[in-house]
């Protein structure tokens, strides 16, 4: 059942490393196959934990970009305007359902080092395609389990 998180992914892969936008009813589709294979899988009560947990989780990463961000241009500067797309936030919240919280950081952690792989490759002068990096981890990680 969790194979079925791929092709949506994939479509956002797909439109991330090509076009650099993600469409927004796959996101749609890609959030609601998350949350409906969730509550298949663990059942409502441990999908709202992991949502919770997650987005803690989330939200600790993003203080964490905050406080460097302002360390290092010692001003205040909105990661979402130059340095972090709304797809790609949008993309992590969506998948805070489908793992627990030690498998999200596993899944956070190997996302950001394809998206470093990525960078060091392909992308010195650019951004790096989050969300299309997101999708070929998940991918990875639900062939795996």
């Amino acid at each position: 059942m969790d194979l079925l998180l791929i092709i949506p992914a994939m479509f956002l892969a797909w439109y991330d490393f090509r076009i650099r936008r993600i469409i927004v009813w796959h996101l749609l589709l890609f959030c609601m196959s998350c949350i409906g294979i969730s509550f298949y899988s663990y059942g409502i009560t441990e999908t709202l934990w992991h949502i919770a947990w997650n987005i803690l989780l989330l939200t600790y990463l993003g203080i964490g970009v905050e406080i460097y961000l302002l360390i290092r241009y010692r001003h205040f500067i909105n990661p979402l305007k130059k340095h972090l797309g709304m797809g790609d936030v949008l993309f992590a919240l969506a998948t805070t359902p489908i793992f627990p919280p030690e498998e999200f950081i596993l899944f956070l952690l190997a996302s950001m080092v394809g998206g470093l792989i990525w960078w060091l490759f392909y992308g010195r002068k650019g951004l790096i395609p989050l969300v299309g990096v997101f999708g070929i981890v998940l991918g990875i990680f639900q062939i795996v389990s």
